[in-house]
């Protein structure tokens, strides 16, 4: 019979929350044996979503290559490179939602004595200012978290999304233009793209506008045999020293009473939680062009 804990998890693989499931998954392979294999095999065939497909992947492999003599699990050597972007992502994900759970309900209490202790004079405070602004970093904060969830791949058609997205950012065909208008489907998470793209655009746009504003921004999309790419051309200033830090937290060349400096760290990890990269390439004779790129697969397959 197993433990109590182990019927706990094996019945949380029924969760709609993706979270449980995870943490079911890991539970299971450190409290179970080979025997639940082909009940696992059952829940692989159902399961959607990436990261706990790889907890049962990992559970299923660790059983069938049993510890060395030594009694050393070979989990910490056997940990694959996706496996290692996976426990990122989650403790990420973690964080953020930790943070947040601590920080929101403290600006609602300033917000509220604030507001009974100025009175009027509140709304033209610089105490309403500064609540703002952490108001909008918290907001970022919640896409962090979300860029950093597990991939739910599906079938989309990447013209659709790309052109929802342009729209979201509210830019018109004079300022962003769209290379094709035929579908094109892919693999892919249209809810981590929703987070990727319109940063990537909107950084586009405000380098165009410095150089070249009747220019156009030039988006283009597509496949090759293993991969799906998009990508956003300007013909702004071209790559800043430092570029190569241009997704790091913080990071911008605009001013920091605007912009807080994570649309590319955003970005950044939505990509890398489709399993996919961003990246930087200079333009001739100036601008950039940003390239997204993700496998068509996932690869555990």
């Amino acid at each position: 019979m197993p433990s109590d804990e182990l019927a706990a998890a094996l019945e949380s693989l029924k969760s709609s929350s993706t979270f449980e499931r995870l943490q079911a998954a890991r539970t299971i392979r450190t409290l179970g044996n080979a025997s639940l294999v082909p009940l696992l095999k059952m829940h692989q065939a159902r399961e959607a979503d990436s990261w706990v497909l790889r907890a049962i992947d990992r559970a299923i492999f660790s059983w069938s290559n049993p510890t060395s003599t030594s009694g050393i699990e070979l989990d910490f050597f056997e940990t694959s490179a996706d496996a290692v972007l996976d426990i990122r992502a989650s403790t990420l994900q973690s964080g953020t939602r930790v943070l947040l759970h601590e920080m929101k309900p403290l600006v609602r209490r300033i917000d509220i004595a604030a507001r009974e202790e100025l009175g009027a004079d509140f709304e033209t405070s610089k105490t309403k200012a500064a609540l703002d602004r952490q108001r909008s970093f918290l907001k970022i904060l919640e896409s962090v978290s979300e860029a950093s969830g597990a991939p739910v791949r599906t079938e989309i058609d990447l013209t659709d999304t790309v052109a929802f997205c342009v729209s979201q950012c509210g830019f018109s065909s004079e300022e962003v233009l769209l290379a094709r208008a035929e579908p094109v489907s892919v693999q892919g998470d249209s809810n981590l793209l929703a987070l990727a793209l319109p940063n990537i655009i909107r950084n586009a746009v405000e380098a165009q506008r410095e150089v070249r504003p009747e220019g156009k921004v030039l988006i283009n999309w597509g496949t090759s045999d293993s991969e799906a790419w998009v990508a956003v051309m300007d013909e702004g200033p071209g790559l800043p020293s430092g570029a190569d830090n241009a997704t790091l937290p913080g990071i911008t060349s605009k001013k920091k009473s605007e912009h807080f400096g994570w649309g590319l760290t955003i970005a950044a990890q939505a990509m890398s939680s489709l399993g996919g990269s961003l990246i930087f390439v200079p333009r001739d004779p100036s601008g950039t062009m940003c390239e997204i790129r993700w496998p068509l697969k996932d690869s555990r397959d």
